[in-house]
Formats: C-alpha cells, sequence, structure tokens
C-alpha cells in the first residue's frame, strides 16, 4: 500500500565485522543463478539518464532511489559533484514487476523529480515522481553471502535488463570508499549501466545494504572501489524529508490541522493536512525519524484546484472513535461556507471516510457560519480528541463535548462576547508536557501575545492565562499556526506549534510549556530546506 514507508535495512558496523574477519567468504552464484532468486531483488532499479546513460539503483522507500552521484555529472571522470534540484537530463527509473528483476517484464516507469546529493562521497537520493504505484522492496531470505547485484552490460553479452549477481569479499576499507574482491577480476568490473548498484549483505532480518558501486564512467568495464553507504544511515532516511516541505510556496497554504491520519501515537509524528487557495488539499506524512528538523516523510496529494475543499471556512482533526482506522486512528471536522458541519471519522491517504453530518448548511439559520476558529482537544472523560471548541464572530467561546456520540447536542457556553476573543487568530489544544488530565488551550493573538489557558470552570470564563510570548512579539509575524506532535514521534500528546510566516516561511517550535517557547527551527526559509 502506497501510505506504508518500506526500508531497506541498514547495515551498522558490517564494515567492520568485514575487516576483522579477513573479508567474507565467496560462494558459488552467477548471473544465471540470479535468474532462478528474482523475487528477492524487487527493490532494484534502472535509471535511463536522457537516453545517453544508464545506472542502476536501490529503492530505499516509496519515492526515493539510492545510486552514484557521478551519474548525474557532466563530465563523471572529473568528479562526482552535482547540484541539488531536478535533474539537467530527463531521467526515468524503470522498477521492476512483481515476477521479479527483469525489466522487460511488466515495468514501472517512473520520472525523476528532484536530486539529492551528499558532497563527501558518490552517492545521491533520486527522488520519484509521485503519481505512479510502486512495489514494496522485496523480503530476502537469511543468507550470509555479500553480494553485488547490477543491471549493466557484463562482459559476456548478459543483456541489460536483465539482473545479475556476484559473490564479493570487501577489501580495504577508506572513509568514503571499500574495495570488492571476487572470484574473479570480471565479478566486480563496473561496466555500463552498473554505477551505483548495490552491494549487499542477507541476513536473517532481510537485507541490509553496505555499499554502491563507483562510477564506470560509461568508457568500458573497470575495477573501481564502491562507495560506502554503511556510515551514513542517518542522512540517507532524511535526505528526503528534508525537501518535502520545500517543494511547495507556504504563501499558498490557507488552512490546516493535525492529526494522527496515517500513523499510531507514540510510533511517528502527527500529520498535516492541509487546503491550499486554489481548493487543493494534501496530506502531509508524518515522520518516524528522529531529525526534529523533518518532521514530515512525503506529500500525499488528495485533491485537485477547485475541489469540495475550496467551501471549507475552518477545520481541525481529533480522535473520534477508540478503534482506529485502517491506517491511523483520526479524522476532521470540517465548517463549511453555506454553516454545514460534517465530521469524517477517518482521514487518510486515500481521502475521507465515514462522513456524518453534524449540521446541514444551507437554510435560514446562518448559526454556524458564525464559527471563526475551531479546535477539538480531550476535555471531558473518555481520553479522546472529541470536544470541539469555538471561537465566535463576536469573541464569545462554546464547547460540544464528545460530538461523534452526541452530535453538536453537548453545548456549554465557556464566555461570553468578549473583545479579547475578536483578536484570537489562531487556537490549538495540548498537554504541554505535563500530565493534565485535560487539554489546555493555546491561543495566538494579532498582537503577538501567544497565551496558554486552562479550559473556564464553571461560568467564571477564561481564567489564570499564561503569556509564553508577549505582545509585540515576533509572533505578530504569524499568519497560520496549528499545535501538534512533530518534532519527537515519541510524544503522543501534542507540546509543538507549527507556524507559517506572513513571508511564506516555516517554523517549529517543540516542546513549548507553561514557561514559554525553548527555541524554533526554520523548517523552510524563502522556499529551501534549512
Amino acid at each position: 500500500m502506497l501510505g506504508r514507508r518500506v526500508r531497506a535495512r541498514w547495515a551498522a558496523g558490517l564494515l567492520g565485522v568485514a575487516i576483522s574477519g579477513g573479508g567474507l567468504a565467496a560462494t558459488p552464484a552467477s548471473a544465471e543463478e540470479a535468474k532462478d532468486s528474482e523475487s528477492q531483488y524487487s527493490y532494484m532499479a534502472k535509471l535511463d539518464i536522457g537516453g545517453q546513460r544508464s545506472c542502476t539503483g536501490t529503492r530505499v522507500d516509496f519515492w526515493h532511489v539510492l545510486t552514484a552521484a557521478s551519474c548525474f555529472a557532466d563530465d563523471p571522470a572529473k568528479g562526482f559533484h552535482i547540484p541539488a534540484g531536478p535533474p539537467k537530463l530527463k531521467t526515468t527509473v524503470i522498477l521492476g514487476g512483481l515476477g521479479g528483476a527483469d525489466l522487460s517484464e511488466k515495468p514501472a516507469r517512473v520520472e525523476a523529480i528532484n536530486l539529492v546529493p551528499r558532497n563527501d562521497r558518490d552517492v545521491v537520493m533520486v527522488e520519484l515522481a509521485r503519481n505512479e504505484g510502486y512495489l514494496s522492496p522485496g523480503t530476502v531470505p537469511a543468507k550470509s553471502d555479500v553480494t553485488l547485484a547490477r543491471f549493466g552490460h557484463a562482459q559476456d553479452g548478459e543483456k541489460p535488463h536483465r539482473l545479475q549477481t556476484f559473490p564479493v569479499r570487501l577489501g580495504q576499507v577508506k572513509d568514503t570508499t571499500v574495495d570488492l574482491i571476487g572470484r574473479k577480476p570480471t565479478d566486480t568490473a563496473v561496466c555500463e549501466g552498473d554505477t551505483g548498484a548495490p552491494v549487499h549483505k542477507q541476513t536473517s532480518e532481510g537485507l541490509e545494504l553496505v555499499a554502491i558501486n563507483g562510477p564506470s564512467w560509461q568508457g568500458g568495464c573497470q575495477n573501481v572501489p564502491a562507495t560506502r553507504v554503511d556510515d551514513i544511515q542517518d542522512w540517507i532516511a532524511n535526505a528526503g524529508s528534508n525537501f518535502v516541505l520545500s517543494e511547495r510556496s507556504w504563501d499558498d497554504a490557507r488552512l490546516l490541522t493535525p492529526g494522527y491520519f496515517m500513523g499510531q501515537p507514540g510510533r511517528s509524528r502527527m500529520d498535516l493536512f492541509v487546503i491550499w487557495k486554489d481548493g487543493s488539499a494534501s496530506l502531509f506524512q508524518g515522520n518516524g525519524n528522529s531529525d526534529t528538523g523533518a518532521p514530515f516523510a512525503a506529500e500525499h496529494k488528495l485533491a485537485g484546484s477547485g475541489s469540495r475543499w475550496k467551501d471549507a471556512r475552518a477545520i481541525t482533526g481529533g480522535r473520534f472513535t477508540d478503534q482506529g482506522g485502517a491506517y491511523g486512528t483520526d479524522g476532521l471536522v470540517v465548517r463549511w461556507a453555506d454553516g454545514g458541519v460534517t465530521e469524517y471519522t477517518y482521514l487518510d491517504q486515500f481521502g475521507t471516510h465515514d462522513e456524518k453530518t453534524l449540521r446541514a448548511g444551507g437554510g435560514d439559520n446562518p448559526f454556524w457560519k458564525n464559527a471563526r476558529l475551531i479546535t477539538t482537544g480531550r476535555f471531558t472523560e473518555n481520553g479522546l480528541r472529541d470536544d470541539l471548541l469555538v471561537v465566535w464572530e463576536n469573541g464569545s467561546t462554546s464547547m460540544y463535548t464528545d460530538i461523534h456520540s452526541k452530535g453538536l447536542s453537548g453545548w456549554k457556553q465557556l464566555s461570553k462576547a468578549d473583545k479579547t476573543w475578536t483578536d484570537a487568530t489562531q487556537i490549538g489544544t495540548g498537554a504541554w508536557g505535563h500530565s493534565w488530565e485535560v487539554d489546555r488551550v493555546l491561543v495566538q493573538f494579532s498582537n503577538g501575545q501567544t497565551t496558554m489557558y486552562p479550559l473556564p470552570d464553571g461560568d467564571k470564563g477564561w481564567e489564570f492565562p499564561n503569556n509564553i510570548r508577549e505582545a509585540g512579539s515576533a509572533w505578530k509575524n504569524v499568519r497560520l499556526m496549528t499545535t501538534g506532535v512533530f518534532a519527537d514521534a515519541q510524544y503522543r500528546d501534542p507540546t509543538d506549534a507549527l507556524i507559517i510566516w506572513n513571508n511564506g516561511n516555516v517554523g517549529l517550535w517543540p516542546r513549548i510549556d507553561r514557561e514559554g517557547t525553548h527555541g524554533g527551527i526554520e523548517l523552510v526559509v524563502n522556499g529551501s530546506p534549512r
């Protein structure tokens, strides 16, 4: 399924083991034997770069292939340094069919749209266009061989679309490269199309990636060192993620809300649902890695311009049942332009599910057209984020409890009309690093003041404000703000604020609490990742 990120295992410390053991012994294998086990290698990819050269790659998740940066260099003989961004030449990535690694059978051809190179070694992450269905990397049986797998032109005339595998030993290890030793020199010779091919170890837990083939310079078959990837695991995991937000112009974001739409609390960070000014909608998938500066793994485009989402006027994510959907646990509440209010019990990468009308739109009663800001919170005993907090146009505030079971009948006024709340521009809820039984509300005002409130008790209104940003602060330049779990997947309750500034930059303020903010991270600056 498309939403589930699948990744080959990285070989931590594998090269050190090989050195101390004097190398890994080779066992008989050949290009012919690869035909009998092709289904093991469905993670393999072949790259056609402008029809001028070809390379081999490794699929490391649904959106990215790892290969050699020199594949994209103007002159690979002069070095591997290339600029980040779209490839200069149209690049097609060819993925094998379910039946195996013969690319002449049921290939999927996907365009490469972005390159993320490293500067210290011959490695690049190739981002794939996201309008195709992809195959998941295959599960590899347990073996102890270290294997070189490739699609290039073999010296014996093997067709380039047929996978070849060769057992190798690991020789001299340097900072960024490692020598490969085969049974005979031709086993490790890099021919045209072999650049970027993976060297892997098979274990009881699956595939471990050790290195990738160095450049052949497209000039015959040569023995060259392979490029190490065992020591850059974090970079590989995060390289694609760093570009997810910067591929969008955040000046165009109109509404946004977080939720566990595709993931589970404690396993991944919250996803982010965004409605754009042209009426299109996207779901940004929360990341499971440890990089605070890469909160999202991928963008899933849910609707094109002019869709029904153009009529949404306020949105909020929430958890409305304790069952969970096919992927995540959370859904969405929408206040529409005609005053209608809809609950979608679940939202995921395929759209909305289990629609429930909480309030019909149109008619003579425009009451809900006056709902200016909405957010869900955990304010009642069931522990779900299914209580709806509303800020009305006149500055009054209300709460509707347990909306999934009660609809909009569980109404309670929290405060009467008050000019203070007419100046509120954004609201969110969270635990803010504490074990409160109910959430507290974070309110951002037009003058830059940002205040944390406990829920009102009785008819006393909003008491005990705790300012985390004072009036006149830089937060007066906030255009959109939402609160959620964006910095650390281990947190289950919202503690972070994601901010879209008036200039289109995107910032993240992790682990806000009663003491205030504790430093922010700029995720997108002038359209570029941090």
